[in-house]
């Protein structure tokens, strides 16, 4: 039998309230349900006191082709009513090139900032073209892992912004399961591979290649700067939090800009 026990009695602390861990900016990544690279890669680049990210992810076809990155769209509502409910982030990001490319990258941006009002949005194909006017880049070596059907949308977009496609690469394969687990090493052989003497930058587009070991390698080798989909949007995020902290070790981009 239970022996007779006094009741607790609690004292009752006030609070005291800071600004929290995310004390400068908080960044919201959308990433594919699939993805095994732009989340676990993301935060290397938001390394700095008083930036936190956060992520939620959005359902998707295992196979990335045009038809299934249109549907993106029906799932990137409820992705983002489970990103930090009850605050709105500084900054929000969808985790996809191609899907933003499809869907539309301003319609994308005005579908996240109306949904989340006070937040401000991109996408990784918005933060690439940013990228690359930065450098004054108007010919581009290009490097995708997409199906032909994306590579050509990707090609035609870029190419209607007045984009010089000097050279381009595929790996062709499906989607994030093959995409993530390309060797980052092969990936900065195919630019060196690419970067002709009359191009301005390389682009690697694609939220699911791992590039972020590689990109200083790359651009020591080529000469040119090298524009990553995972780099640019975290250098827009940062930009567009009011961030313009310089960050070595992954590109001329967050060095220099």
């Amino acid at each position: 039998m239970a022996a007779n026990r006094s009741p607790l009695i609690w004292r009752r602390i006030d609070p005291r309230f800071d600004n929290g861990a995310a004390w400068r900016c908080s960044i919201g990544l959308l990433a594919l349900a699939t993805d095994m690279a732009c989340e676990a890669e993301l935060p290397t680049y938001l390394s700095m006191p008083g930036v936190h990210f956060f992520s939620s992810r959005v359902a998707v076809d295992w196979r990335v082709d045009v038809a299934a990155l249109h549907k993106l769209r029906i799932n990137i509502r409820s992705a983002m009513d489970l990103l930090l409910p009850g605050r709105t982030p500084d900054v929000i990001a969808l985790g996809c090139t191609a899907g933003a490319v499809a869907m539309g990258c301003e319609e994308v941006v005005s579908l996240i900032e109306s949904a989340r009002p006070g937040a401000r949005a991109t996408t990784p194909m918005t933060a690439a073209l940013k990228a690359l006017s930065a450098f004054g880049a108007r010919r581009i070596a290009l490097v995708t892992p997409y199906l032909p059907d994306v590579n050509a949308l990707m090609a035609s977009f870029l190419q209607e912004r007045g984009f010089e496609l000097t050279s381009q690469a595929t790996f062709e394969q499906p989607g994030d399961l093959e995409m993530n687990r390309i060797d980052p090493t092969q990936i900065a052989e195919v630019c060196a591979q690419v970067a002709l003497p009359h191009c301005d930058a390389i682009f690697v587009s694609c939220a699911g290649l791992r590039t972020e070991a590689i990109i200083d390698q790359v651009e020591a080798v080529t000469g040119r700067p090298v524009v990553t989909s995972i780099q640019a949007m975290a250098w827009d995020c940062l930009r567009l939090a009011g961030v313009h902290d310089k960050l070595d070790g992954v590109g001329m981009l967050l060095r220099c800009h």
